[in-house]
């Protein structure tokens, strides 16, 4: 949804005064997004993504679940905004791209050409993200992001680790990392099964099962050793809404098929089994470093039931994420 005013397809919106948004053309944006996102009634999305000015950025992302909750960081979704932005003119200088913008770095709030890449820095609930457009015939086909620092500490992810079972001391002292600084190996008990799980924060909370790692052994052995048999129906709601999670959380169900390849499902929170989840793909590129799968700044190659994504946790702890983008349809929503 565009909220910029005097765009020509602009709706209006109102904030509280903290800036929250609360309604989208007279209707509160929670129950659009459910309206929206019903795969019979609606258009059948994942959730609502509101497109809106910014006072520190390019432009704001607002993003709400299928559910109507409203969510923290989409990767996917700010994929799109990028191209949205650039496709239809929203920001100085990306109505004509043979024409440097005046911008030169990151301190400018109007884009910037660097080695023939548009860039944009989009603010979103978890902080601002930076991202590089490629541009092919006047229009962004694809999208790097700095998705920002993963997060490892168990109370900002938040897990609360008195819910859980013991630690793989092991699988801790192996990451890297001290007792207590990640969650990694830990045991939790879902749907009368016991699983082995990793936990990442992208800017929203990320639990991940591996089922097979990259010399064909196989994990959380209630699962089987491949994610395509998985009833994720029956098993994503059960970790999604688990004590151990506060604010409940995304699962990646990831299955390893070599050192740089992972094939991955996802149960986002409030949404169920989604075709693509950005942050998860990053949230387990980051797990698969921690469990030893993966060596740290390798770009890992995520197949998703959506596409390809390829991600890369840099020795800097920031996580860069790559992807297409592509528009699919428009149209007005009247109901």
């Amino acid at each position: 949804v565009n909220l910029f005013e005097g765009y020509d397809d602009s709706v209006p919106a109102t904030y509280d005064k903290s800036g929250k948004l609360l309604t989208v053309d007279g209707k509160p944006v929670d129950e659009l997004s459910i309206r929206i996102s019903d795969r019979h009634f609606g258009i059948g999305s994942d959730g609502l993504i509101a497109i809106a000015p910014s006072e520190t950025a390019d432009a704001r992302m607002i993003m709400f679940n299928a559910d109507g909750s409203e969510g923290m960081m989409c990767g996917n979704g700010i994929r799109c905004v990028a191209k949205y932005v650039f496709d239809n003119g929203l920001v100085p200088g990306t109505t004509d791209t043979t024409v440097k913008c005046t911008g030169t770095g990151e301190k400018d709030s109007a884009g910037w050409m660097e080695d023939g890449r548009f860039f944009l820095r989009i603010e979103t609930a978890s902080g601002i993200k930076t991202l590089k457009l490629t541009i092919e015939n006047g229009a962004c086909t694809y999208v790097e992001v700095n998705m920002g620092q993963a997060i490892l500490k168990p109370a900002e992810i938040p897990v609360d680790l008195s819910k859980m079972g013991p630690a793989d001391h092991t699988k801790i002292e192996n990451s890297g990392f001290t007792e207590g600084a990640v969650v990694v190996g830990y045991g939790l008990s879902a749907n009368q099964s016991d699983y082995d799980v990793t936990c990442v924060s992208m800017g929203n909370p990320h639990c991940i099962l591996f089922l097979r790692d990259v010399d064909g052994t196989i994990h959380n052995d209630s699962l089987g050793g491949s994610v395509d048999a998985l009833d994720l129906e029956k098993i994503g709601p059960a970790i999604e809404k688990h004590v151990a999670f506060p604010e409940q959380i995304n699962t990646g169900f990831a299955e390893m098929i070599d050192d740089h390849t992972i094939k991955l499902r996802v149960w986002e929170r409030g949404s169920g089994e989604t075709l693509s989840c950005g942050t998860n793909t990053c949230a387990t590129t980051v797990a698969a470093v921690l469990n030893g799968y993966v060596k740290r700044g390798t770009e890992v190659e995520i197949q998703i039931r959506g596409g390809k994504l390829y991600d890369t946790w840099l020795e800097s702890g920031e996580v860069l994420m790559k992807g297409p983008a592509e528009a699919v349809f428009s149209g007005e929503y009247n109901g």
